[in-house]
Protein backbone atom coordinates (compact mmCIF):
# COMPACT_ATOMS: atom_id res chain seq x y z
CA UNK A 1 0.00 0.00 0.00
CA UNK A 2 1.09 3.58 -0.68
CA UNK A 3 1.74 5.87 2.23
CA UNK A 4 -0.42 8.93 1.58
CA UNK A 5 0.36 12.11 3.52
CA UNK A 6 -2.80 14.27 3.73
CA UNK A 7 -2.50 17.90 2.77
CA UNK A 8 -4.76 20.81 3.91
CA UNK A 9 -5.23 24.37 2.73
CA UNK A 10 -3.56 26.79 5.09
CA UNK A 11 -6.34 29.38 4.53
CA UNK A 12 -9.59 27.44 4.80
CA UNK A 13 -8.40 24.07 6.14
CA UNK A 14 -9.95 22.03 3.31
CA UNK A 15 -8.30 18.72 2.50
CA UNK A 16 -6.18 18.70 -0.68
CA UNK A 17 -5.06 16.01 -3.07
CA UNK A 18 -1.36 15.30 -3.48
CA UNK A 19 -1.20 17.07 -6.88
CA UNK A 20 -3.31 20.15 -5.95
CA UNK A 21 -1.31 23.35 -6.29
CA UNK A 22 -4.37 25.61 -5.72
CA UNK A 23 -7.11 25.11 -3.12
CA UNK A 24 -10.34 24.27 -5.05
CA UNK A 25 -12.43 25.94 -2.32
CA UNK A 26 -10.80 29.33 -1.74
CA UNK A 27 -8.23 29.53 -4.57
CA UNK A 28 -5.23 29.90 -2.27
CA UNK A 29 -1.92 28.72 -3.76
CA UNK A 30 -0.61 25.62 -2.03
CA UNK A 31 2.98 24.80 -3.15
CA UNK A 32 3.79 21.17 -3.79
CA UNK A 33 6.32 19.49 -1.46
CA UNK A 34 9.95 19.17 -2.63
CA UNK A 35 11.77 15.89 -3.22
CA UNK A 36 14.98 16.07 -1.15
CA UNK A 37 16.59 13.23 -3.10
CA UNK A 38 16.28 15.12 -6.39
CA UNK A 39 17.71 18.25 -4.81
CA UNK A 40 20.72 16.27 -3.51
CA UNK A 41 21.37 14.72 -6.94
CA UNK A 42 21.25 17.77 -9.21
CA UNK A 43 22.25 20.59 -6.84
CA UNK A 44 25.76 19.17 -6.29
CA UNK A 45 27.68 22.38 -5.40
CA UNK A 46 25.43 23.32 -2.48
CA UNK A 47 24.79 19.78 -1.21
CA UNK A 48 27.07 17.53 0.80
CA UNK A 49 29.27 15.28 -1.35
CA UNK A 50 27.30 12.31 -2.58
CA UNK A 51 28.63 8.82 -2.27
CA UNK A 52 29.83 7.01 -5.45
CA UNK A 53 26.68 4.92 -5.39
CA UNK A 54 24.47 8.05 -5.57
CA UNK A 55 26.29 9.79 -8.51
CA UNK A 56 26.13 8.23 -12.00
CA UNK A 57 29.46 7.13 -13.46
CA UNK A 58 29.47 9.60 -16.36
CA UNK A 59 29.00 12.50 -13.91
CA UNK A 60 31.82 11.26 -11.69
CA UNK A 61 34.19 10.93 -14.66
CA UNK A 62 33.32 14.46 -15.83
CA UNK A 63 33.92 15.87 -12.33
CA UNK A 64 37.17 13.96 -11.82
CA UNK A 65 38.94 13.43 -15.20
CA UNK A 66 42.13 11.38 -15.25
CA UNK A 67 45.19 13.44 -16.28
CA UNK A 68 48.09 11.25 -15.26
CA UNK A 69 51.71 11.89 -16.36
CA UNK A 70 51.56 8.68 -18.42
CA UNK A 71 48.62 9.95 -20.50
CA UNK A 72 50.32 13.31 -21.00
CA UNK A 73 53.47 11.56 -22.25
CA UNK A 74 51.44 9.40 -24.65
CA UNK A 75 49.65 12.49 -26.02
CA UNK A 76 52.97 14.29 -26.54
CA UNK A 77 54.44 11.30 -28.40
CA UNK A 78 51.39 11.07 -30.64
CA UNK A 79 51.60 14.79 -31.45
CA UNK A 80 55.32 14.48 -32.26
CA UNK A 81 54.69 11.44 -34.46
CA UNK A 82 51.98 13.30 -36.39
CA UNK A 83 54.27 16.32 -36.90
CA UNK A 84 57.09 14.10 -38.23
CA UNK A 85 54.70 12.36 -40.63
CA UNK A 86 53.52 15.72 -41.99
CA UNK A 87 57.13 16.86 -42.44
CA UNK A 88 57.95 13.63 -44.28
CA UNK A 89 54.99 13.88 -46.66
CA UNK A 90 55.51 17.59 -47.43
CA UNK A 91 59.32 17.50 -47.33
CA UNK A 92 59.90 18.46 -50.98
CA UNK A 93 57.57 21.45 -50.72
CA UNK A 94 58.98 22.63 -47.40
CA UNK A 95 62.55 22.09 -48.62
CA UNK A 96 62.10 24.88 -51.18
CA UNK A 97 61.85 27.35 -48.29
CA UNK A 98 65.26 28.56 -47.13
CA UNK A 99 64.02 28.58 -43.51
CA UNK A 100 62.95 24.92 -43.59
CA UNK A 101 65.67 23.43 -45.83
CA UNK A 102 68.29 22.75 -43.10
CA UNK A 103 65.71 21.04 -40.87
CA UNK A 104 64.37 18.87 -43.69
CA UNK A 105 67.90 17.87 -44.75
CA UNK A 106 68.68 16.83 -41.16
CA UNK A 107 65.47 14.80 -41.04
CA UNK A 108 66.35 12.99 -44.27
CA UNK A 109 69.89 12.28 -43.08
CA UNK A 110 68.43 10.66 -39.96
CA UNK A 111 65.62 8.72 -41.68
CA UNK A 112 67.34 7.99 -45.00
CA UNK A 113 64.67 9.70 -47.11
CA UNK A 114 65.42 11.37 -50.45
CA UNK A 115 65.03 15.08 -51.06
CA UNK A 116 64.56 16.95 -54.31
CA UNK A 117 67.33 19.44 -55.16
CA UNK A 118 66.83 23.10 -54.41
CA UNK A 119 65.12 24.82 -57.35
CA UNK A 120 65.39 28.60 -57.71
CA UNK A 121 66.19 29.56 -61.34
CA UNK A 122 66.20 33.25 -60.44
CA UNK A 123 69.30 32.63 -58.28
CA UNK A 124 71.39 31.89 -61.40
CA UNK A 125 73.01 35.08 -62.71
CA UNK A 126 75.02 35.77 -65.88
CA UNK A 127 78.46 37.13 -65.01
CA UNK A 128 80.00 37.21 -68.51
CA UNK A 129 78.91 36.65 -72.12
CA UNK A 130 80.19 37.07 -75.66
CA UNK A 131 79.20 36.30 -79.27
CA UNK A 132 81.48 35.75 -82.28
CA UNK A 133 81.16 34.33 -85.78
CA UNK A 134 81.78 30.59 -85.81
CA UNK A 135 85.30 29.71 -87.01
CA UNK A 136 84.37 26.46 -88.73
CA UNK A 137 80.72 26.84 -89.75
CA UNK A 138 79.49 29.53 -92.15
CA UNK A 139 76.46 31.59 -91.15
CA UNK A 140 76.75 30.44 -87.55
CA UNK A 141 77.51 32.13 -84.24
CA UNK A 142 79.59 30.92 -81.30
CA UNK A 143 78.12 32.21 -78.03
CA UNK A 144 79.79 31.97 -74.64
CA UNK A 145 78.19 32.66 -71.29
CA UNK A 146 79.34 32.26 -67.70
CA UNK A 147 76.78 32.05 -64.90
CA UNK A 148 76.88 31.49 -61.15
CA UNK A 149 74.59 29.91 -58.58
CA UNK A 150 73.83 32.60 -55.98
CA UNK A 151 71.45 30.35 -54.00
CA UNK A 152 72.49 29.24 -50.50
CA UNK A 153 72.05 25.59 -51.51
CA UNK A 154 73.14 23.37 -54.37
CA UNK A 155 70.71 23.40 -57.31
CA UNK A 156 69.89 21.06 -60.13
CA UNK A 157 71.39 22.08 -63.46
CA UNK A 158 69.10 24.66 -65.09
CA UNK A 159 67.83 24.86 -68.61
CA UNK A 160 69.47 27.83 -70.34
CA UNK A 161 67.22 29.80 -72.69
CA UNK A 162 68.75 31.98 -75.42
CA UNK A 163 66.56 34.77 -76.76
CA UNK A 164 67.42 36.77 -79.89
CA UNK A 165 66.08 40.34 -79.98
CA UNK A 166 65.47 42.86 -82.75
CA UNK A 167 65.99 46.63 -82.66
CA UNK A 168 62.75 47.09 -80.70
CA UNK A 169 63.64 44.51 -78.08
CA UNK A 170 61.13 41.98 -79.43
CA UNK A 171 62.18 38.33 -79.56
CA UNK A 172 62.98 37.08 -83.06
CA UNK A 173 63.78 33.58 -81.83
CA UNK A 174 64.33 31.56 -78.66
CA UNK A 175 65.52 28.12 -77.67
CA UNK A 176 66.20 26.25 -74.44
CA UNK A 177 69.37 24.20 -73.96
CA UNK A 178 69.95 21.40 -71.45
CA UNK A 179 73.12 21.09 -69.39
CA UNK A 180 74.51 18.42 -71.71
CA UNK A 181 73.99 20.77 -74.68
CA UNK A 182 75.56 23.92 -73.24
CA UNK A 183 78.38 22.03 -71.47
CA UNK A 184 79.10 19.68 -74.36
CA UNK A 185 79.13 16.65 -72.01
CA UNK A 186 77.33 15.15 -69.04
CA UNK A 187 77.98 17.17 -65.83
CA UNK A 188 80.31 15.63 -63.28
CA UNK A 189 77.78 16.20 -60.49
CA UNK A 190 74.00 16.24 -60.32
CA UNK A 191 73.84 19.76 -58.91
CA UNK A 192 75.53 23.17 -59.11
CA UNK A 193 77.10 24.08 -55.77
CA UNK A 194 76.51 27.46 -54.11
CA UNK A 195 78.68 30.17 -55.72
CA UNK A 196 79.87 27.71 -58.36
CA UNK A 197 80.56 29.27 -61.78
CA UNK A 198 79.66 27.47 -65.01
CA UNK A 199 80.91 28.11 -68.55
CA UNK A 200 78.35 27.51 -71.29
CA UNK A 201 79.04 27.35 -75.03
CA UNK A 202 76.37 27.51 -77.71
CA UNK A 203 76.60 27.25 -81.49
CA UNK A 204 73.57 28.68 -83.30
CA UNK A 205 72.72 29.77 -86.84
CA UNK A 206 73.17 33.44 -87.60
CA UNK A 207 69.63 34.90 -87.46
CA UNK A 208 70.53 37.72 -89.87
CA UNK A 209 70.36 41.50 -89.72
CA UNK A 210 67.03 41.63 -87.93
CA UNK A 211 68.68 40.40 -84.73
CA UNK A 212 70.76 43.02 -82.93
CA UNK A 213 71.14 41.57 -79.42
CA UNK A 214 70.49 38.52 -77.28
CA UNK A 215 69.71 37.67 -73.67
CA UNK A 216 69.58 34.62 -71.38
CA UNK A 217 66.99 33.22 -69.03
CA UNK A 218 67.07 30.22 -66.67
CA UNK A 219 64.38 27.61 -66.10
Amino acid sequence: MHNINPRHCGACGRGLRSDDSVCPACGTATPLPFDANQIALFDLPSSPPASPAQVPGFIARALHPRHTPRWRAVAALLALSLALQLLFVERDTLAQDVRWRPWIESLCEFSGCTLSPWHDPAAFVIIERSVQPHHDVADALHIRASFRNRAPFAQAWPQLELRLLDINGAATGARRFTAVEYLGAMPDSATVAPEQSVNARLDVLDPGRNTLSFEFAFH
